[in-house]
């Protein structure tokens, strides 16, 4: 019966969580049939529920071949970076890097990346390096400080210059969240016992932690950049070593530069570490450096919310998002007073509390334990929480990644603490395993296979943009501005005129390629304001269709319609 009962538990193991996790899984979609494998948070459940009975009937799992499986690999792994950690945490982060640029193209490649954001900061580096300025067609040609302050986007001007693509932005946005596994380690290093199982533990977690996966996902961001560089700042801060902690002030200045929301994260580092959330050794110092983080946050915060608009002659572009909690900064501040119902109800909503498990499950809810270092999550979670609507607390989204910062510093102290209360390391080892396995949610195996690669999507891309002229203006379909976005000027179908008023060259319309900015409402409109404004039909393959307003002006090439 022992054994029986072993081998059933390891064939759901493998048919219920492996597969899922590595094939992307199992679905059947039909009229009528509804069947899906594909998330392996309940058949974790389920597999852990059968486990804790077998151990409750004598029958230990030590012996399982899953158990077995996985000790031994994470075996190979603690012991590879006790023996040469820099080589295996390189290998294991470049390969990360590469499988996450591999599924971020393919994405892009099917047409499911967009004009926000992709094409957005695609225009923007172009225009830059072009010398037309740090504008974005994609946002009306507005400066994109105007937008979004950040600076540290012009460190891709080299890069892009080079491999003037958007896959490049891609490809460099999964080398730098990749590198976070490398400062996990670290930051572990400096909290656990050396060996501890938990600092090879930590940064599989992260490569595996959903709020990073979500970034590398979600078209590009150039402040995906924070989230390493403020771990880089916290363990170099932290060290012992005048040159670490050289390294970790000026990864905290490059921080501060990749988005305005990155001064209220300093603000929570800072009081992170007058609350002592620094190693024992480093706690004295620390606090007076907390004390200086707290105000070079909260001058970045000022100068990026009041001074930089007001400077290009705008407001601030988000401030919109906390207009139903106040219209200034002293007003937000006084909201809890002001207006309660407004404020605590946004904070208990079932979006944000999912958002919440979002962030802290996948790591066990360890960060919890140590909430000294988990205060520094709290104003970057409160500018998500308390802003309007859904939309910055959706999981698919890449706004996890600020107060992802704190969950992360807070795990190893809170992974010694679980320890204790569960008198040794096997029970926490479980626990740990349990929910970055149920809450892993669906893998990119998955995602990969949901992407279209059909005929058509083969020839618009292979056939049809080499064929797009490189200058002219250009109004397309939201999925294929990215792809056209290396030219002054490209907006979606939305605007079909230039900044000045005058109408763009060429129309690019395509209704089988994805547009979430085309309603009803505006396709129906669509045809009359072409007409209006003089477009006559250049091109017709199918329902994919080009116009121009002067004759020979938007195609160098006429792509053969299959």
């Amino acid at each position: 019966m022992r054994k029986n009962s072993l081998l059933f538990w390891d064939l759901l193991v493998l048919l219920l969580v492996i597969l899922p996790v590595v094939t992307g899984g199992i679905w059947i979609r039909r009229p009528g049939l509804f069947v899906e494998l594909s998330d392996p948070g309940i058949p974790v459940l389920l597999v852990g529920a059968l486990g804790l009975f077998l151990w409750r009937m004598g029958i230990s799992l030590r012996d399982s071949f899953a158990v077995r499986l996985f000790g031994s690999l994470f075996g190979k792994w603690k012991s590879a970076l006790s023996v040469r950690p820099v080589p295996a945490l390189l290998a294991a982060g470049f390969a990360v890097a590469a499988f996450w640029a591999l599924i971020s193209v393919l994405r892009h490649l099917s047409f499911q990346t967009g004009s926000h954001d992709l094409g957005i900061f695609t225009n923007a580096i172009w225009n830059l390096i072009q010398g037309n300025g740090y504008i974005s067609s994609v946002k009306h040609g507005m400066n994109l400080f105007a937008d979004h302050q950040s600076p540290i986007f012009w460190a891709w001007a080299p890069v892009f210059a080079l491999f003037p693509r958007p896959e490049t932005l891609l490809v460099t946005q999964a080398l730098i969240l990749a590198s976070g596994g490398v400062l996990a380690w670290l930051l572990a290093r400096q909290y656990l016992p050396r060996g501890h199982w938990g600092t090879a533990a930590l940064p599989l977690l992260y490569w595996a932690y959903p709020p990073v996966r979500s970034a590398v996902l979600f078209d590009f961001h150039p402040e995906a950049a924070m989230l390493p560089l403020f771990l880089g700042a916290i363990v170099g801060l932290q060290s012992p070593r005048s040159a670490a902690r050289l390294s970790g002030a000026a990864a905290f200045l490059a921080a501060l530069a990749c988005k305005e929301s990155a001064g209220p994260v300093a603000v929570g580092i800072g009081a992170a570490w007058l609350l002592g959330a620094a190693p024992v050794e480093a706690r004295a110092r620390c606090r007076r450096i907390g004390a200086a983080a707290v105000f070079a946050g909260f001058a970045a915060f000022l100068v990026n919310f009041a001074v930089v608009p007001r400077w290009l002659g705008f407001e601030y572009a988000y401030q919109s998002a906390y207009s139903h909690l106040g219209d200034s900064v002293p007003e937000l501040l006084l909201s809890p007073f002001r207006k309660p119902t407004e404020f605590f109800g946004a904070l208990l909503s079932g979006a944000r509390l999912k958002f919440l498990v979002f962030l802290l499950g996948p790591l066990a809810f360890v960060s919890l334990l140590f909430p000294r270092a988990l205060a520094a999550s709290v104003p970057a979670l409160a500018l998500l929480l308390l802003s309007r609507g859904d939309l910055r607390v959706n999981p698919e989204f890449h706004y996890g990644i600020e107060p992802a910062i704190g969950v992360l510093w807070a795990w190893p102290a809170g992974l010694a603490s679980l320890e204790r209360r569960l008198r040794g390391p096997a029970l926490a080892g479980v626990w740990v395993l349990f929910f970055a396995l149920g809450l892993h949610g669906r893998s990119e195996p998955f995602k990969v296979r949901q992407l279209s690669f059909d005929s058509h999507r083969s020839w618009v891309r292979s056939r049809l943009l080499p064929c797009v002229a490189p200058g002219v203006s250009i109004a397309a379909r939201d999925a294929l501005i990215p792809h056209l976005a290396a030219r002054p000027w490209i907006h979606d179908l939305t605007r079909l005129v230039l900044a000045d008023g005058a109408p763009v060259s060429c129309v690019v319309n395509d209704p089988e390629l994805p547009d979430w900015q085309m309603s009803p409402e505006r396709v129906a409109t669509l045809e009359r304001e072409l007409s209006s404004l003089g477009y006559r039909e250049a091109y017709r393959c199918g329902s994919l269709s080009v116009r121009e307003r002067e004759p020979g002006g938007c195609l160098r090439c006429q792509p053969r319609c299959d």
